[in-house]
């Protein structure tokens, strides 16, 4: 078998690896074994995405092929080899145009991300990858999730709460719009003789968990992870007699205690999520808390 002697300046004696000083010696195979796996690489990368376009029932008939790579007359010619058997398979012939910017391919690379880039009308979909919710306490069998589940009794209105459930609002493989906004009404607690009223709200973020009012250990919530915090501090309500305590009836076993109602807010912005807690309620509405996290990760590649 033929072999090939390259220059290599530096390169030191090594029988095993086929090196003398200053050269390097290579046969076909080496050449062969070098470069197959990646023709196959990219030749099944290509029937993949033929196939995945099959199952939808578009027939692709053209395949451009572009890229530094894309010079490769060995590349070429695999490509061709395996468009060939497809074409006999399928019944249908399919080409492999390899002359776009023939001599600079990268040209084509750099003209097509601009051009998609301008125009994205037909995708890619804004499709959530994960799932986003807040951490809630709510009211026993409000929910049917809630069966199965020991509740506890709060002993400031003597009601039946599940506690540490996890509301998704921004659900995984839901389509999102570039702009969008999530509203749920929530309220605390608190002892007539505080004087402090502040409250922690807790982001969630779930790779995989998209079923809502399941507690957080739940198997349905396996994996889901803090994706941010928030403090709201609402003394003024009190300090300013804009709320009043609530004298609960004795029969029920509550003690004098403060309802603090406000709005939990979710906040799709582009790929910016922002959560905050509103008070009050409508128009007039002002935040006492916020954060923001960035989840463009949350979608594919391309996506606005």
């Amino acid at each position: 078998m033929r072999t090939e002697r390259i220059t290599v300046w530096g390169l030191r004696d090594d029988p095993e690896k086929h090196f003398q000083q200053n050269y390097m010696f290579i046969t076909k195979n080496d050449f062969r074994n070098i470069f197959m796996p990646h023709l196959e690489a990219i030749a099944e990368l290509m029937t993949k995405q033929l196939n995945e376009a099959k199952k939808t029932e578009h027939a692709v008939k053209k395949v451009v092929l572009v890229g530094g790579f894309s010079s490769s007359q060995s590349l070429r010619n695999y490509l061709r080899q395996r468009l060939l058997k497809l074409s006999k398979l399928w019944g249908y012939k399919i080409r492999l145009y390899d002359t776009v910017y023939a001599g600079v391919p990268e040209t084509a690379i750099a003209h097509g991300a601009v051009l998609r880039a301008m125009n994205k009308e037909k995708g890619p979909k804004r499709i959530a990858q994960c799932s986003y919710g807040f951490l809630r306490t709510e009211p026993y069998r409000e929910w049917d999730e809630h069966k199965g589940v020991k509740p506890f009794i709060d002993e400031l209105d003597g009601e039946k709460y599940v506690r540490d459930t996890i509301d998704w609002l921004v659900k995984k493989d839901a389509e999102v719009e570039y702009h969008e906004e999530h509203i749920i009404d929530a309220y605390h607690l608190f002892p007539a003789y505080r004087r402090v009223f502040k409250f922690e709200e807790v982001l969630y973020v779930s790779d995989t968990s998209f079923e809502s009012h399941y507690k957080k250990s739940h198997k349905k919530n396996k994996g889901s992870e803090v994706a941010g915090r928030i403090i709201a501090d609402m003394s003024f309500l009190v300090k300013e007699n804009i709320i009043q305590p609530i004298m609960p009836d004795p029969m029920s076993g509550g003690k004098p205690h403060y309802k603090i109602e406000f709005q939990l807010v979710m906040i799709i912005d582009g790929r910016n999520l922002r959560y905050e807690a509103r008070w009050p309620k409508g128009n007039d509405a002002r935040v006492h808390g916020s954060g923001q996290i960035c989840i463009a990760a949350a979608f594919q590649p391309g996506t606005d």
